[in-house]
């Protein structure tokens, strides 16, 4: 899991992974389903933690293997042998057919989209920073498996939160710091962007820019706690990315299967993510219904 798009379960939905079933991905079946994980069950768990993994195939035809078959049949086959030219009508017909063909002969390809459901605390995140994928998943998520919640909110505006650890505010927790990425821009949402990669963060010139008005709309952060650490990236709209965490064991020679692995690295990726939205969460709040209800 490095990244996160965050959904709060409503109290008392109680996940049935049966449900999943009803819509099962199989072999070349187009669209979107739920893929088979473990022992023919469509989810994962482990202790409070499931995952389970919706699949989306479709057929890969690219648009300029399209372009490259019209331009061939155009000029070598028809202009050249038969001696006028192609008009537009007539191009977009010779399109249409060569798409119809090469489609019944393009290879069948899969996206996969991982769920992380936390029941102990109420928690739902989708594994991508893209808002129409997340869209996407929480449909089927409500249609197929009866998901009720919605987008988590922060009470405190986040890119308050990223301003202060830029500019050095007191009152941002100790256990975060700056990391070395980060995209400022002007006030106006279509204004030019700085940004910064693997770059110190702290010389005095990010925080310049901010105390003049730039808006941090992306940040990388450094979460201490204990004696473990992580990084991620985090932006305006509370989306988590780039998670990078510590400590992971990768000798699987100390585990009898690959399944005895894969549960051990589940069980500790989710701990730290969990710690991450946590510590937001301590410092951020959370918006509350009626909250949203007014904001509206």
């Amino acid at each position: 899991m490095k990244n996160l798009t965050i959904f709060r379960t409503e109290k008392g939905w109680k996940p049935d992974f049966d449900l999943l079933k009803n819509n099962l991905s199989m072999p070349d079946k187009l669209g979107f389903g739920w893929k088979v994980l473990r022992n023919d069950e469509p989810v994962i768990t482990v202790g409070g933690n499931n995952l389970i993994t919706l699949e989306k195939q479709e057929k890969l035809l690219p648009k300029q293997v399209i372009e490259n078959e019209l331009k061939l049949r155009i000029y070598q086959q028809i202009e050249e042998e038969q001696g006028y030219k192609v008009g537009k009508k007539m191009k977009r017909d010779l399109k249409e057919q060569i798409t119809e063909s090469l489609y019944a002969k393009a290879f069948t390809v899969s996206k996969f989209f991982n769920v992380w459901i936390n029941t102990e605390h109420d928690l739902m995140c989708v594994e991508t920073t893209s808002e129409s994928a997340a869209e996407d998943v929480l449909k089927f998520l409500i249609r197929d498996f009866g998901w009720s919640g919605k987008r988590f909110n922060t009470f405190n505006h986040i890119e308050s939160f990223m301003r202060g650890l830029i500019v050095g505010d007191d009152s941002i927790p100790e256990i975060f710091s700056l990391g070395r990425s980060c995209v400022l821009q002007d006030r106006d949402e279509s204004g030019k962007k700085i940004t910064y990669k693997n770059e110190s963060l702290d010389t005095g010139i990010v925080s310049n820019y901010v105390m003049e008005g730039k808006r941090p709309v992306k940040l990388e952060i450094s979460l201490h706690s204990g004696d473990e650490g992580c990084f991620f990236t985090i932006d305006n709209k509370f989306i988590i990315s780039k998670i990078t965490l510590a400590n992971l064991i990768e000798d699987h020679s100390e585990f009898d299967t690959d399944d005895d692995y894969f549960d051990n690295e589940f069980a500790i990726r989710s701990g730290q993510c969990l710690q991450i939205i946590n510590s937001l969460i301590e410092t951020l709040g959370e918006e509350s219904v009626d909250q949203q209800s007014e904001a509206a």
